[in-house]
């Protein structure tokens, strides 16, 4: 069995051990050692990364109590003395996410009474889901607020090992059900948690918690939330971001809201106001496309490309092109096609549709007049007038 010895210092990154294992499967090399600082993932933590006698691990696995080190090349052979080290940054993440994670859970429990139910711990961010149907943003401000406020007080993150019998007499935010030795993680007085995870010396390690997003999730509610140094990477690009457009609309970041609630006002004001020119125009520009139109077997049709149309408003102008030249009018808007068929016509808009879907792998369907399709590819237009008039040679 691999002695863990991130157990009893989650800080060690460098270490030596024994290899007395190593198994080869798959082109991947598995190397068991008889102590190891490399967490494996489990608790829904990840698994730390690094190096053994130079060579990368790129994942690590527990099974029955021993800790295997995966690596695509070989790290030793049984019996000899390896080196290893833990990649200090990905480390370093983790012990911050972990500890914050452990304070915000304790928060929501001292504020609301509300219980952590699963915990994942994610390369971006983390994420807590409570045991409660609802959340307001007022109580998630406030269990922000307190963590960061624990943060700051530099609560020593301590590892207690106790038996079952001690266990059951100290604090616990939930009670372990295994026996035996129990690793148990105290933060102040505020949380007692049985947990085998990596996790700072001192809360004000964390440096930030920040809740980003709130979700339902089954019954539930799930909390998203950064820490540490994930937390300062969101906040310099979101910094650059309000930096640069209040330099460009030359106003205060905290008057950006109001400045882009006006702005989108405005383009909706003016989206509809260029509808109603673009309806207006509508009879003038299917006059144009009409007479471009084109005769094969006997069938008119009509293939353009349309730009600075709503969807809405190009639907109808291909459904309105394909009854004025009583035949078949394709449009390309963007990525989109739209296909519009005159009813005189012996051949429905989904049967074209379904034709382009297995020629041109596009996605969509429709009816007998009207079909519309996504994925087509700009400046592919005569492409897809060969499929149209291949279809067209079998009327």
């Amino acid at each position: 069995m691999t002695e863990r010895l991130y157990y009893k210092d989650p800080g060690l990154l460098s270490f030596q051990g024994t290899i007395i294992e190593t198994v080869e499967s798959g082109g991947k090399h598995l190397t068991v050692l008889d102590k190891t600082a490399f967490y494996p993932t489990s608790g829904g933590q990840p698994h730390d990364t690094g190096l053994l006698n130079s060579v990368a691990i790129f994942d690590v696995t527990e099974s029955d109590g021993n800790i295997q080190h995966i690596s695509n090349a070989p790290v030793g052979s049984r019996g000899e003395t390896v080196r290893g080290e833990v990649d200090i940054g990905r480390r370093r993440y983790f012990r911050q996410l972990h500890t914050a994670q452990h304070i915000l859970s304790s928060v929501f429990i001292e504020l609301y009474e509300f219980e952590t139910v699963s915990v994942h711990l994610g390369e971006d961010y983390g994420a807590i889901e409570l045991k409660q149907p609802s959340l307001e943003e007022d109580q998630l401000l406030k269990a922000e607020q307190l963590s960061n406020e624990y943060i700051l007080q530099s609560l020593p993150v301590e590892i207690i090992f106790a038996d079952a019998q001690e266990a059951q007499k100290l604090p616990l935010r939930k009670k372990p059900a295994r026996q035996g030795t129990i690793r148990i993680i105290k933060i102040g007085e505020i949380d007692y948690s049985a947990c085998g995870g990596t996790h700072c010396y001192n809360s004000s390690e964390v440096g930030l918690i920040k809740i980003i997003s709130s979700e339902k999730q089954r019954s539930n509610i799930l909390i998203n939330f950064l820490a540490g140094t994930r937390a300062k990477e969101d906040y310099d690009k979101r910094f650059e971001v309000t930096d640069r457009l209040s330099k460009q609309l030359t106003c205060a970041v905290d008057e950006l809201k109001l400045r882009f609630d006006k702005i989108i006002d405005e383009n909706k004001q003016y989206r509809r106001q260029l509808g109603q020119l673009q309806n207006e125009l509508l009879p003038i520009k299917i006059e144009e496309a009409a007479a471009r139109a084109e005769n094969l077997n006997g069938t008119n049709f009509v293939c353009m490309e349309v730009d600075g149309m709503d969807s809405k408003l190009a639907a109808n102008f291909t459904t309105s092109l394909a009854d004025k030249i009583s035949g078949i009018a394709l449009i390309q808007l963007e990525e989109r096609i739209i296909i519009g068929v005159c009813d005189t016509i012996n051949i429905e808009a989904k049967e074209i549709a379904q034709r382009f879907s297995s020629e041109s792998n596009l996605k969509g369907g429709g009816g007998k007049t009207m079909a519309q399709l996504g994925g087509a590819l700009k400046g592919q237009l005569n492409k897809y007038r060969e499929v149209l008039v291949n279809i067209l040679n079998e009327l």
